[in-house]
């Protein structure tokens, strides 16, 4: 599984898409061009199958960042149960478990996700595998856990001088960010943040939780993903949508 264009799709699309645009007599080079870029449409991956190719791929650092992201999913799931009323079972694991640990638990029911459903987003095939997993005990949790915000933001602040340190933690937080934009109103859960549908920057996710976490700094004692529920609802309050 590969998550990049190639190189040749990449100049199809290029040279292909201004020809089929083009009001040209030149039918064999328009049908070539429309063949060559619905073939590269076939065989490019799908959002699902290009994240999950680094987390079930053979390059160590980008499977470990995409499983802390995971991890971060899983841990927005139980913190929306906790705080904000979601009262469909899901996994439940250990407090304590790691996170490649975790993955390793969700693996299974995450491929089968992924053939069936290729053309969903890899965070939104994440969340299906904790309700419905058959790889783990499922219940309603009661209190969030995973990182505390006081551990998460020395991490994050470390990435400042180290590289590796950072990437884990923006892929967590990112993990964060999305499962709990997924989970806010879903099923019985409270709306308790309505993020734009355009995503955020990776610096910007950072940025939320940094200012949420020094804001008050007894919040750094709470889990991490509950600090994040909170700069998000700060963030993107619902009754601001349009």
């Amino acid at each position: 599984m590969e998550g990049t264009v190639s190189p040749q799709c990449f100049i199809l699309a290029c040279l292909g898409v201004p020809l089929l645009r083009r009001k040209t007599k030149m039918s064999i080079v328009r049908t070539a061009a429309a063949t060559g870029l619905l073939i590269c449409a076939l065989l490019m991956p799908s959002p699902a199958v290009a994240e999950a190719a680094e987390c079930f791929g053979p390059d160590q650092n980008k499977a470990t960042l995409c499983q802390s992201r995971v991890a971060g999913l899983y841990h927005a799931l139980i913190t929306t149960q906790a705080r904000y009323g979601l009262t469909t079972p899901a996994c439940q694991f250990d407090p304590g478990l790691v996170y490649d640990v975790l993955f390793e638990r969700l693996a299974p029911d995450l491929r089968e996700y992924i053939r069936v459903a290729p053309e969903k987003h890899f965070n939104v095939l994440v969340g299906a595998t904790l309700l419905q997993s058959e790889g783990c005990t499922v219940g309603v949790a009661t209190e969030p856990h995973g990182y505390k915000a006081a551990a998460l933001l020395r991490q994050c602040e470390a990435g400042l001088k180290d590289d590796e340190a950072l990437r884990l933690c923006t892929a967590y937080l990112r993990g964060l960010y999305e499962g709990l934009r997924q989970f806010s109103g879903f099923d019985d859960a409270r709306e308790f943040t309505c993020p734009p549908k355009t995503g955020q920057r990776a610096k910007d996710i950072l940025q939320m939780f940094i200012d949420e976490a020094i804001r008050d700094p007894k919040v750094q004692q709470l889990a991490a993903a509950e600090v994040m529920a909170k700069a998000m609802a700060r963030a993107f309050p619902c009754g601001s949508r349009r």
